[in-house]
């Protein structure tokens, strides 16, 4: 039986490996035995992230001991502080790329979970969409990337090694969000999935006459097993998500500056380009935050209720109204992640951070039309 992560294996090699990139981890496990490993991408992404990163460095230091005590006009030391912004990104980037969703040990357990959540709820887990979606993301990006790139540098009148680098970062930080926001939608998919084929089962279960001890007990050691699953999935969402926001932080920064490059130096190709793929980023991880308050909010607290109702029922048929009780608790309980304690996943806190960062590109523009 096919895992999560082995559906996408039907592609080309080219599809297989950023698709075992954006979906789920690359170690599927048989038996307590490792039978695939395929993590050379994340290590060539980090990599890539690394090497960008020193390379982007020596350019700021040098950029910065050769015109900084010359030049002061404001957009040169906007660009300095650009630079910066690129190297912290880059770092927060490599830590994101991290904690993607799963380690093997998380890919081993839902390649064991599904058999048996398929046998307990009667049907498949119907995945066609999700694989879809991961194919036409890494053909939208192994063919629209380059190409932007060559067109780009193709009519670019001032092409320089410093503009396709500056290509060349934008294009890596996009790629890295697309696959991102890619992967966590597909893992709250399977994860609301799950829970709401094991749910319909146990509706199904609780409303037959003649259920059984061992039917019982049956649907409670799966609930506790996807009990599990959830939760890990969960605190996954609620680190990453927390290095999502500052992200979106930083690359709004970076949208700011390039906005105010394209005011200082004129609406060129390049300065386009990278507010573009900034907006871009922008929406990447405004929804990727977005998904983690959805899956947060659908399945906080349905596994815990669900267990809590099956236990009811296994010690107190005769309790109708409590099982009803519980029954509706599991419908319309809601959860929220807090994320140390006082940053709220949620679409509130998410506008009023663009609106603070709206205000905080206005007055980064004033200040720079004033000097």
């Amino acid at each position: 039986m096919a895992g999560p992560c082995e559906y996408v294996l039907t592609f080309k090699p080219l599809w297989r490996v950023l698709s075992l990139y954006a979906a789920w981890p690359q170690r599927v496990t048989k038996g307590g035995r490792l039978v695939r490993s395929g993590c050379s991408l994340r290590s060539v992404f980090t990599g890539l992230g690394v090497c960008l990163s020193c390379w982007r460095s020596w350019e700021a230091l040098v950029f910065h001991l050769n015109f900084h005590f010359q030049i002061r006009d404001v957009p040169t030391r906007l660009l300095n502080l650009q630079y910066a912004v690129y190297i912290i990104s880059l770092g927060i980037q490599i830590g994101f790329i991290r904690e993607l969703p799963g380690n093997a040990a998380y890919a081993a357990r839902w390649h064991d979970f599904q058999p048996e959540l398929e046998r307990v709820c009667g049907r498949r887990m119907r995945n066609d969409s999700l694989r879809k979606r991961v194919k036409y993301t890494a053909m939208a990006l192994c063919f629209g990337w380059p190409l932007a790139i060559v067109v780009l540098v193709t009519l670019s009148s001032k092409y320089s090694p410093i503009t396709f680098g500056e290509i060349l970062f934008q294009a890596y930080v996009t790629t890295v969000f697309t696959l991102a926001s890619t992967s966590w939608r597909m893992h709250c998919a399977f994860l609301r999935n799950a829970c709401s084929m094991l749910g319909d089962a146990l509706d199904e279960a609780l409303l037959r006459e003649d259920l059984d001890r061992k039917e019982v007990m049956r649907l409670e050691r799966t609930w506790l097993k996807l009990y599990y699953m959830v939760n890990a999935g969960l605190r996954s969402i609620t680190t990453t998500t927390f290095l999502d926001i500052v992200i979106l932080v930083l690359n709004y920064t970076i949208v700011s500056f390039n906005v105010l490059y394209v005011i200082f130096n004129g609406f060129t190709i390049l300065g386009v380009f990278l507010i573009f793929a900034g907006l871009l980023g922008l929406v990447t991880l405004t929804r990727i935050c977005d998904q983690a308050h959805r899956i947060n909010e659908e399945l906080g607290g349905r596994p815990r209720q669900a267990l809590a109702t099956i236990r009811t029922y296994g010690r107190h048929r005769d309790t109708v109204g409590e099982l009803d009780m519980f029954r509706l608790i599991l419908r319309t309980h809601p959860a929220r992640v807090v994320l140390l304690g006082f940053l709220p996943i949620n679409r509130a806190v998410l506008g009023t951070l663009l609106v603070t960062m709206t205000t905080y590109l206005i007055v980064l523009i004033q200040l720079a039309v004033d000097a």
